[in-house]
């Protein structure tokens, strides 16, 4: 048989149509939720402005919740205020690790999170990203927020719990210390505070931002406070956006937060209120895992 200049190049083309499509697939077959185009929630009963009486998919544009003419869909929350990368270089620069798994069992779907700390000195994190639990272990816990973004294609499941009461995000007690070498872990049942859609799902499942603190920060941030409570324009903030402006500055969604003619936007620039260098967020890894919503109870 034989074979032309022709024959090879045709083989070489469909060899390296083969192996850019096994990279593709490979790179895509991790592809972080980050990149997902989200457009419907499922889970919550009111939507639209209509009570509902089962689940279903809507758009997430029709939720009601923070939007405005120019809210894309993956624009309505909970979303990453992080990138992957940026989250794994935090980790690696403060060795605080945040990490994720997901068990099956019996019926229920469960999220296991372990936060090591492998520096040599303690981090605080905020008691508003730790879920109530029944036990020091904190075994079979109860979330008290938005602790997971959980997708499933172009569809993000709905929060279904409630919130637990803490003291300000300003007072010590707000805040769990993780002592240098040590390391918290907690699991919690997701399908108590998550509706999964009926059929075999193909889910994307990380936690949200989780807030981590030094001790310098609390010096720093008690003596800023007041200052920029006289200094500041009145505006409109919740607690917990106030708290990652706070760790934060660049992550924050608060309206002046990133205002150059504000003074703490400005001390914020230069991190004066501790910013980068003694508060900081990170997310876990994310766990992509086959779902079966009428196999959960």
């Amino acid at each position: 048989m034989l074979i032309t200049l022709k024959d090879i190049l045709k083989s070489n083309r469909a060899l390296c149509f083969t192996l850019l499509f096994s990279c593709f697939y490979s790179i895509n077959s991790k592809a972080s939720e980050e990149v997902t185009l989200r457009k419907y929630g499922y889970g919550k009963l009111y939507w639209n402005g209509v009570l509902h009486k089962k689940p279903e998919l809507y758009p997430l544009l029709e939720s009601k919740r923070y939007i405005t003419p120019d809210t894309p869909p993956s624009g309505v929350p909970p979303f990453y205020k992080t990138s992957d990368l940026e989250s794994e270089n935090m980790q690696l620069d403060t060795k605080i690790i945040l990490h994720l798994s997901i068990n099956q069992k019996n019926g229920d779907v469960f999220a296991i999170v372990k936060i090591e700390n492998n520096s040599t000195k303690s981090y605080f994190m905020s008691m508003r990203n730790l879920p109530k639990f029944n036990s020091k272990k904190m075994t079979n816990s109860l979330p008290c927020s938005e602790m997971f973004l959980i997708t499933a294609d172009n569809i993000r499941l709905d929060y279904l719990g409630g919130k637990c009461s803490h003291s300000s995000y300003q007072e010590r007690d707000s805040w769990v210390e993780i002592f240098a070498g040590k390391s918290l872990s907690y699991r919690v049942k997701l399908n108590d505070t998550y509706e999964f859609p009926s059929g075999k799902m193909r889910y994307n499942i990380g936690t949200l931002e989780y807030s981590m603190v030094n001790e310098k920060w609390f010096i720093e941030q008690n003596s800023n406070v007041a200052f920029f409570s006289i200094m500041n324009k009145n505006e409109m903030c919740d607690e917990e956006e106030y708290s990652m402006r706070m760790i934060n500055p660049d992550k924050a969604n608060c309206s002046y937060a990133d205002d150059a003619d504000n003074i703490e936007g400005f001390l914020s620039k230069y991190n004066f209120n501790g910013g980068d260098l003694n508060g900081f967020i990170l997310r876990s890894n994310q766990i992509i895992t086959e779902i079966d919503g009428d196999e959960i109870r």
